[in-house]
Parts: C-alpha cells; sequence; structure tokens
C-alpha cells in the first residue's frame, strides 16, 4: 500500500500488478493485518 492510499484500491492494484488478474465487484474482507517490527529509529513496517 501506499501511503493514504485505501485499502480496496490498494488491493486492487496491487492484484492486477502481481497476477494479471483485475479484481470484481467490491470484496469483503474477512482481516487486516499490519506487521511492525522495532528498530533503532522506533517502528517500521515489515516488507
Amino acid at each position: 500500500m501506499e501511503p493514504g492510499e485505501e485499502l480496496v484500491a490498494a488491493l486492487r492494484r496491487e492484484l492486477l500488478e502481481e497476477t494479471g488478474l483485475q479484481l470484481a465487484g467490491t470484496p469483503q474482507l474477512a482481516f487486516v493485518v499490519q506487521l511492525l517490527r522495532t528498530t533503532e529509529d522506533g517502528p517500521r513496517e515489515s516488507v
């Protein structure tokens, strides 16, 4: 996801970029996970 990007828009973009598939309709998401790791510079997103 890009900063400020809506979740479904990010899903749609990533699905197209990674698989070439297009999302049809609006998905119902069961859950979303954001992982953070602690570094010397503070919390950072895991990639």
